[in-house]
């Protein structure tokens, strides 16, 4: 098989959106994952914590399912768990489970995955010895582990929310007498995201689509595929690529060169492959703030019907 013109584009958006999205991905050792051509997603790598730790137990489940996310003191009540808080997430699990070496205590290990979720996530719970409930509980009720049993003063419950992803991760740790520390990680991803019926809603109910720039990075094919579903069958339409990056370590003359580098290129690629539409690329800088918005964006603004250029 030949290199298409599709092809090439692809290649242009993963170099130019490495450019805006360097700062957030300083944190992550294995970038390629990230920018791998064929555009499927793969699992994301664990939090690595800086431990002298072995791993002997990883599993990612076969399909999508709904799972709790437990987020308060552990108790049992009539034999059935009651956690104080919990929510529900859908997607596939993912866990690894590790055994530190001997010398490491529970406070080596909390400092450890403070000092690895401190730049990436934000904490949506967490609790410490005896606030967390029973070790016992959570070891063989919740994660099927008995090794991650330990004494109830010596347990550490992390759940954290990832910034630019949103999906959440956890971490369990205990230690029992003069046993080695025990940790499990796990972390959930989302079903994958219907693009089309997004699309769909977003252009009927207010007339443009908003997500994070990562999205689309992270199933490109998906959101080009969507796309070409919304743009079928319809009149020619005009919708606008614009990008806006709020970075403050570059200049705002920058953050416009970078977002309309990758406006150009991402409607050039939109153009190339999802048919029935035109588009126009706006690089916007940071001149269009959302409050509560840090992260690179990307809007799809659905434009007045596009005249047919023939």
């Amino acid at each position: 098989m030949g290199w298409s013109e599709t092809d090439e584009l692809r290649s242009r958006v993963e170099i130019v959106m490495s450019v805006v999205l360097r700062r957030n991905l300083k944190q992550w050792p294995f970038i390629g994952v990230w920018f791998c051509l064929s555009f499927f997603w793969t699992p994301a790598q664990s939090i690595e914590l800086d431990l002298e730790a072995e791993r002997f137990e990883a599993v990612t489940e076969d399909r999508a399912a709904r799972h709790k996310i437990l987020l308060g003191r552990l108790k049992k009540i009539s034999n059935a768990l009651d956690p104080k808080s919990e929510l529900s997430v859908q997607g596939v699990r993912h866990y690894e489970t590790f055994s530190t070496a001997p010398r490491v205590s529970l406070e080596e290990a909390i400092a450890a995955l403070q000092a690895a979720a401190q730049t990436d996530y934000t904490t949506r719970f967490v609790c410490q010895g005896r606030d967390c409930g029973s070790s016992n509980e959570w070891a063989n009720a919740v994660f099927g582990e008995p090794k991650l049993y330990g004494l109830e003063q010596s347990q550490y419950y992390w759940v954290g929310q990832h910034r630019r992803s949103s999906n959440y991760w956890l971490v369990y740790m205990s230690k029992r007498s003069n046993k080695p520390v025990h940790y499990r990680v796990e972390w959930y991803k989302p079903d994958q995201i219907n693009w089309a019926g997004r699309i769909e809603m977003g252009f009927a109910r207010q007339g443009f689509v908003r997500f994070e720039l990562s999205e689309a990075q992270d199933d490109l094919a998906g959101l080009q595929k969507g796309l070409e579903t919304w743009c079928g069958g319809k009149n020619v339409r005009s919708v606008a690529v614009t990008i806006s990056d709020f970075d403050s370590g570059s200049s705002p003359e920058v953050r416009l060169r970078e977002t309309q580098r990758i406006a150009e290129t991402m409607a050039a690629l939109f153009q190339n492959s999802a048919g029935g539409c035109q588009y126009t690329a706006h690089g916007m800088g940071s001149l269009v703030p959302i409050e509560g918005w840090t992260d690179p964006r990307m809007d799809l603004v659905l434009q007045m019907p596009a005249r047919n250029q023939n």
